[in-house]
Order: structure tokens, then sequence, then C-alpha cells
């Protein structure tokens, strides 16, 4: 009899320690989705602690004549993103901590500037948000060279002209101090580069898309997050939002609120990577599958807030 009180509390005691270190969460589609009680993103909300964000979409090229296809929505989804960011539940960030490069502006000299010069004003306790939308590619003359085209790249010279991607490895080492780095690209769109310059074959975009889930493996506090896997395509229709990339669409509706599972008025970091995942693997039929760079990141940092107020 002593042996079965002993199980019984034995397994009482392995319940209890279960039940309290999670929490259950449950979206609109129905999944359930497992929370730390241990996570505490108010942390964020310090008063020491700033945000920073560059946010660059290119939907007009100024060599479209080679090759270059323009795009229909990635300067809108820049900014909507900036939008959000600037409202009281996307965190108010001030003029002085955020900067928006849309199409003309988005130029390699500018993008250098912000990445390397603007972004360096951060702190190691303050938070860094990159939002790229538009083109990337190998170089068509040497594969191994990865860049992201800006509005003023040749692809005649785009080793020249256009934003190697090893840069922005190098920036987040020697630049960018932030010790949480969040990196958010759409840079795969069908539109593609053709014209016999890069054309955007699915080895070219596999090539792409791992190269930048590869780039947060050395930063313990780097996410890379980005809008298709290394074989897809990333979707834009005018059905999402009146005109938006799939992925941009079901982050801003999760940054909103859709992506709050366990309703305690705050969107980390975590919840909206499996929003958006689940999101857009519905909205395309399975056509396109957010991806995340695999190493740590804290999922507890709160991306918006319903109550505004929690910003201080």
């Amino acid at each position: 009899m002593k042996k079965y009180i002993f199980l019984l509390l034995l397994f009482i005691l392995t319940f209890s320690c279960i039940y309290s270190q999670v929490i259950e969460g449950v979206s609109k589609a129905g999944k359930i989705y497992i929370l730390q009680s241990n996570d505490n993103p108010q942390k964020y909300f310090a008063k020491n602690i700033q945000r920073w964000a560059v946010v660059i979409g290119i939907s007009q090229y100024k060599y479209s004549n080679k090759g270059i296809n323009p795009l229909r929505y990635a300067d809108k989804d820049a900014k909507a993103f900036y939008d959000f960011l600037k409202t009281p539940n996307g965190g108010a960030f001030p003029e002085s901590n955020i900067k928006l490069l849309l199409n003309k502006d988005a130029t390699l000299s500018n993008i250098n500037e912000a990445i390397n010069v603007f972004l360096a004003k951060a702190i190691e306790e303050d938070i860094v948000i990159i939002y790229f939308a538009g083109h990337g590619s190998p170089d068509p003359n040497n594969a191994k060279n990865l860049f992201l085209l800006t509005y003023d790249t040749d692809p005649n010279k785009m080793a020249a002209t256009g934003y190697l991607m090893d840069d922005l490895k190098k920036a987040m080492e020697r630049f960018i101090k932030a010790r949480n780095i969040l990196i958010f690209t759409d840079a795969c769109h069908s539109a593609g580069v053709t014209g016999g310059y890069a054309t955007r074959s699915r080895s070219d975009e596999l090539i792409v898309n791992r190269y930048l889930l590869n780039l947060a493996k050395s930063e313990n506090s780097t996410l890379i997050f980005t809008a298709s896997e290394a074989n897809e395509k990333s979707l834009e229709s005018t059905k999402w939002g009146g005109g938006h990339g799939v992925f941009t669409w079901a982050l801003l509706e999760g940054m909103k609120g859709e992506a709050d599972f366990n309703n305690d008025g705050i969107v980390t970091l975590g919840e909206l990577i499996d929003y958006t995942q689940e999101k857009v693997k519905r909205e395309t039929n399975s056509q396109q599958h957010p991806d995340k760079s695999s190493t740590k990141f804290d999922r507890n940092l709160p991306m918006s807030v319903l109550r505004s107020e929690l910003w201080r």
C-alpha cells in the first residue's frame, strides 16, 4: 500500500512540475502551442533598452532594362512594416531610431550607411531589426558571391553594385553591437532576374536562402526569418491585404494580435514565428513555407503589444 501511495505522490509531483513549466496557447487555426512559464518578455520593456530598425523595400530597379524585373508589392510591404513599427502597438519607434529606404532611396550607398553607421548606434542591450523585400541573386560571373539587389545594382557589374551578403555578416560582427538582431527577408520573388543575367532558377534560390539562414549560425542572438524555404518562390497577390507578399501580410496580421496565442497582450517573437509559418502554409496551400535560422534566439522577445502602455 505504501508503495502505491509513494508512486501516486511521485506522479502528482511530476505532473505539477511539468504543468508549472508550460502554458498552452491555442491559435485560431486550432493548433496548440506550448510556451514556457518562465517566459519573461517584460524584461525587454526596460527604459534602458532601445529598438532600432532599417526597413528596405525595392519594387522598381534602375536597370530593369538589363533584366532585373520589377516587383509589385515589395515597396508596399516595407512601408506597411515600417508604418506598424511606428505605431504604439509596434513599439512607437522614434524617427531617430528607424530608417526607411524605398526604391530610388535604396541605393548601395544608402544601405551601407544604414546598416554600418546608423545601426552602429545601438548598444549591446538594444534590439535591432532589419527588414528587406526585393530581389536576391548570385553573381552571374561567380555563383559563390551572393547579393541582395539594391536599386542601383547593375547586373553587368554586380560585384561592384550589389550588396554582398558577406557584408551583412561583417556588419553583424564588426559594427552592430546589439545582442539581439532580427532579420526578416523576402528575397525570392518569382519574378526573379531574367534577360540572361543571374536567371532565378530553383538552384539559385536554394543558394540565396540557404546562405541567409546560415548567416546567423555564428551569432547566438540573431534570428534570420526568410519568406520561403530554399527551393520555393515568394508569393504576392491582391488577395493579401489588397496587395502584399503573403509573408509580410502574415507577419503584420500576427503582430496586430492574431499571434497572441496565450492572450497576455504581448506578441512574442516565438508566437510570431509560429503564427507566420502556419498562416503562410495555409494561405498558399503548402506552396510556401517561411524558414528560420536554427541558432538560439529569445522566443520571448516582444514584437508587439496589444496594450501600448506596456512600452515604457
